[in-house]
């Protein structure tokens, strides 16, 4: 056996083929813009409240080399995995960020916790979102949702309906999304 048969694969080989539930991604869809992680059947299976979230606040987004170079993290991030951050503060420098600005959940199970977890930590401390979109979202406390009684398992569902697959190294897209969801999240940046 000569020695290039014994050296790890390089971090090209790997973005190339991901394995998720005994299948391979040959070549995960990366794009450079974020979408919203909002669907249409929101309104049907969540709160009010975790509906404007997902549609006004945060958005999946790919990580780039500067995103992975930004964190201050021990858990491993590799280009091209899905993450969720705050629509209102992405583009601004990492340091003037709030904490918990974004998030790689390890797969789509974790995606609802992620939200909890910045919705307590970020979005009072965030000084890009907006003060009305702020109190918008301070006025849908408590708001009763109307639908699905499995909020966490929608969530699950939504973001594989968007295309997003769990592998060994997190969460990737399988599938490009469509051109309607960035139609959308265009309509949506032009309202706030």
């Amino acid at each position: 056996r000569n020695s290039s048969d014994e050296r790890p694969p390089s971090s090209a080989e790997n973005m190339k083929k991901r394995k998720y539930d005994d299948k391979v991604i040959n070549h995960p869809y990366v794009f450079a813009e974020g979408i919203p992680l909002s669907t249409e059947q929101d309104k049907d299976c969540l709160s009010p409240r975790h509906q404007f979230i997902r549609h006004q606040i945060l958005e999946i987004f790919c990580a780039t080399k500067d995103d992975i170079s930004g964190r201050k993290h021990n858990k491993k991030v590799h280009i091209g995995q899905a993450g969720i951050r705050c629509v209102f503060c992405s583009q601004a420098p990492y340091k003037e960020r709030a904490v918990r600005s974004f998030s790689f959940p390890s797969s789509t199970t974790r995606i609802y916790q992620s939200v909890t977890v910045m919705f307590h930590h970020h979005f009072n401390a965030c000084s890009y979102i907006p003060d009305k979109v702020k109190r918008s979202l301070l006025s849908l406390e408590g708001k009763s949702m109307n639908g699905a009684t499995n909020t966490k398992q929608f969530w699950v569902q939504s973001a594989r309906d968007l295309g997003l697959v769990n592998t060994e190294d997190g969460m990737f897209f399988e599938k490009p999304p469509s051109c309607q969801r960035k139609k959308a999240k265009v309509e949506a940046s032009a309202k706030t």
